[in-house]
């Protein structure tokens, strides 16, 4: 379900630049930039969204490119209520010409998409951005339940009765898409691949959801962090709900 706190992507990635002009290692420390593909996919689509949803309120700055063909099975304002990003651009009007992205998130990785790169088909537009940031050793992160037929989500969806050739060879293109440099995550790594793989760029340490979400499990009432530690907005929000203290000292 979605909750109340939420702000729109579209006026945040407009305003923070503003604010904080001539200081953008700044602005990218605090909020990395993040550019998502979203396309269709028989499973996955609901874990997807609510990924990107969970993104939108640690701070992260989004943009979507949604694959045109997604609007005929929804809605752009229905797209916009099940991920809460409303920064969204067709990508029949993608134009590819803004690159200054911290990462590429593949939120929904159908294996359509999967087999796509790996023909190193440079004429479907995501394919095609998804090698070129591959090529130039950026930082692509996808959801792998989409391809992975040994997760749940399968079963749930009815699709357990499938061979146990079929089943691995589509888990063997998922290993080979690792090895080309895709990061395959699942729904509960994206927060903390994103720090992991900022952790050069990153100058001050960050508390997040998870960390809250550790200390709650570890029955604790206080975190103590260092007077430059960030605290991402929904990190903020867990600690009041769990009455848990942040103390900087």
């Amino acid at each position: 379900m979605k909750q109340s706190r939420t702000q729109s992507a579209l006026i945040q990635n407009t305003l923070l630049p503003l604010l904080y002009r001539n200081r953008k290692e700044e602005l990218d420390r605090l909020y990395p930039r993040m550019l998502t593909l979203l396309s269709y996919s028989m499973v996955g689509m609901e874990e997807g969204m609510q990924c990107l949803q969970e993104l939108q309120r640690e701070g992260i700055r989004m943009q979507m490119i949604v694959d045109e063909a997604l609007t005929e099975r929804y809605s752009l304002p229905s797209l916009i209520n099940e991920t809460l990003l409303d920064d969204i651009i067709l990508s029949t009007d993608w134009k590819q010409n803004d690159t200054d992205y911290s990462y590429l998130f593949i939120p929904v990785l159908s294996a359509s998409l999967v087999t796509k790169i790996l023909n190193f088909d440079d004429c479907h537009p995501f394919s095609r951005f998804i090698l070129e940031w591959l090529f130039q050793g950026k930082k692509v992160g996808a959801l792998s339940i989409g391809s992975d037929p040994f997760q749940k989500a399968w079963g749930r969806r009815g699709y357990d009765g499938m061979s146990p050739l079929l089943k691995t060879e589509m888990k063997s293109r998922l290993q080979k898409l690792r090895g080309y440099g895709v990061e395959l995550l699942e729904a509960g790594q994206v927060s903390g691949w994103v720090r992991k793989a900022g952790t050069k760029r990153r100058q001050a340490p960050l508390i997040a959801r998870g960390d809250v979400e550790e200390a709650h499990q570890q029955h604790r009432s206080i975190i103590h962090i260092s007077v430059d530690t960030i605290i991402t907005p929904l990190a903020d929000d867990l600690a009041r709900q769990y009455g848990i203290q942040i103390h900087r000292r």
